[in-house]
């Protein structure tokens, strides 16, 4: 009895341990991950490019024709195919009739203004020259003037000095007084002469100081001939004395100047010359004070002379010497006189050689002339169609922009496209994909609710966006009458990359803290309770992906392993995990 009790404990307690067993088992299993593994293939990554856009037109022509017409008729409207010779609108004819008379009448007028332009551009140049002329003329004769009255004076100088020297008596008259009576005649001539250049010197450069301040308000009309290179001769008037009359070429400005600058310019014209002037003054005020001590020391010896002669007219010898004095005083003033003649009648002739500002108000009558013949000649034209447009190309009407009843501008009347130069697609890219597609690239183009599918067809172009640089243009050519313009067409083009003998589901990439890919492959254990499966972290370098597989470096994995691209709760390494 006993042993029979003893043995049923032992198989209550067995019992009881094989469903503790089962039940423990039964727990652990429910509380480790499912998953599901792949091995890697041996495959290519693929790209898809798919975007959507319109069939647009080549080539657009933008039907214009003369403005303030008005319109009578319209016979197309948007999106209507047009063949080439086709009546698109017409205008009033009546209307245009008075368009063209008016337009013959304003040419009429125009004309003569390019008449009365031209007439009086004439008639300046014609005055200019007489100008010219009358100043040439009038330097010529003021500097013959000028040289007749000081060769005069100095037939008058040499005469009073005749004279004087024949009424002293030669036997009163000692070598030694004659050589000092002629070294004083020489040195007063000397610095009679010197005094007259100086004079002359100082009249030239205050010419040249004004000419360039007169010449200010006209630099823009002076041109490189006019540069002083043609003024008269001032030398040719004064009897062979040298004048030294300099002039400096005047810069020419190439553009105009105001009032401001003007002044500016004419007190930095004069500070350039302030020493030059002051200089030449001090010169003339030198010479005339040595001409004037040469000129007493000259009186001063005749007055001895009178004194010891014996006999002489005292009276007729003071007479003799006042008119010596007077000669001398008319010989330099009739010089001084020639030099101021023959500068101001200089500076005359400067001026008058000095071109008018240009004016080309004939030739831009001319050009508004030919603009209104060119402008009557269309109106002509429309007027031999009867005020009628027509279609100069197959097309498709985009836009009209005119209404019946109202006139014309002078922008577009119609928009078309130009069929005969065909059409092409067009679509926008991200800058992703961008980088799978370029041009050259075969894609297929679908449209019309799938009904029509092209394919094999070569991108043309892919710009980037002016405003976005995430965005970019693709377009395609389109062969003849397969798609229709304003079409909503799809692109489709996948790029293939080479074979890549590790490559899993995107599902089984992972990023660790540190940003580096990894994934988790499954490997078998053993422990007490039994064999099992855990998770283990496999780093790995990605090549290339797309939106479903990842392309691997080999090295760390190899094609046998099985990775786990699912699971269904979170796993990270060394987790358990079990494989369904």
């Amino acid at each position: 009895m006993d042993k029979k009790r003893l043995l049923r404990a032992a198989a209550i307690f067995f019992s009881c341990m094989i469903c503790f067993t089962i039940l423990s088992r039964a727990a652990n299993q429910a509380g480790i991950a499912a998953v599901a593994t792949e091995r890697p293939q041996n495959m290519m990554i693929t790209h898809s490019v798919k975007v959507s856009g319109r069939i647009v037109q080549n080539q657009a022509l933008a039907v214009t024709t003369e403005p303030d017409q008005r319109v009578t008729a319209i016979y197309v409207r948007e999106g209507e195919r047009v063949k080439k010779g086709d009546l698109l609108f017409e205008v009033d004819p009546l209307l245009l009739e008075e368009k063209i008379l008016y337009q013959r009448q304003e040419m009429e007028k125009q004309r003569l203004q390019v008449q009365d332009a031209k007439s009086q551009k004439d008639v300046s140049a014609q005055q200019k020259a007489n100008e010219q002329a009358q100043a040439s003329e009038q330097y010529s004769l003021t500097t013959r003037s000028a040289a007749v009255q000081l060769s005069r004076a100095k037939e008058n100088l040499e005469e009073a000095k005749k004279k004087l020297k024949e009424f002293q008596p030669s036997s009163n008259v000692v070598q030694e007084e004659s050589m000092v009576e002629s070294a004083l005649e020489q040195a007063l001539e000397e610095k009679s002469e010197a005094y007259i250049q100086a004079n002359q010197e100082l009249s030239s450069l205050q010419w040249q100081i004004e000419n360039e301040v007169d010449s200010l308000p006209d630099l823009n009309a002076l041109t490189d001939e006019q540069d002083g290179d043609d003024l008269p001769d001032l030398n040719a008037i004064t009897d062979g004395q040298d004048t030294d009359i300099i002039i400096d070429e005047i810069e020419i400005d190439s553009r105009p100047l105001n009032e401001e600058e003007k002044k500016q310019l004419e007190q930095s014209v004069r500070n350039k010359y302030e020493q030059k002037l002051a200089s030449a003054r001090k010169k003339v005020e030198v010479a005339l004070e040595e001409k004037e001590a040469a000129e007493q020391a000259l009186v001063k010896y005749h007055l001895e002379q009178n004194q010891l002669a014996e006999g002489q007219s005292e009276e007729k010898k003071n007479q003799l010497l006042e008119n010596l004095k007077a000669a001398q005083q008319a010989y330099e003033d009739a010089a001084i006189a020639a030099n101021e003649a023959a500068v101001i009648s200089g500076r005359a002739v400067y001026s008058a050689g000095i071109p008018d500002p240009l004016n080309s108000s004939d030739r831009m009558n001319e050009i508004t002339y030919e603009q209104m013949e060119l402008s009557l000649q269309k109106l002509e034209k429309l007027k031999e169609e009867n005020g009628k447009i027509y279609a100069g190309t197959d097309g498709l009407i985009l836009d009209v922009s005119i209404q019946t009843g109202e006139k014309t501008t002078d922008t577009m009347a119609v928009l078309m496209a130009d069929l005969e130069k065909g059409c092409r697609f067009y679509g926008d890219i991200s800058k992703e994909q961008e980088k799978y597609i370029g041009v050259g690239d075969l894609v297929s183009l679908e449209g019309g609710n799938g009904k029509t599918k092209v394919e094999e067809l070569p991108v043309e172009t892919v710009t980037e966006d002016e405003e976005d640089g995430n965005l970019y243009h693709i377009t395609v050519q389109i062969p003849a009458d397969v798609f229709e313009i304003g079409m909503a067409v799809s692109l489709e083009y996948t790029k293939k990359s080479q074979a890549y003998p590790l490559t899993v589901p995107l599902s089984a990439l992972h990023l660790d803290e540190k940003n580096q890919s990894y994934v988790l492959v499954a490997e078998e254990y053993a422990s007490i309770m039994g064999e099992g499966m855990q998770a283990r972290k496999v780093p790995v370098t990605v090549l290339e992906k797309n939106e479903e597989y990842a392309a691997l470096a080999q090295g760390t994995l190899d094609s046998s392993q099985e990775i786990i691209v699912s699971s269904n709760k979170t796993i990270e390494d060394g987790s358990l995990i079990r494989v369904e």
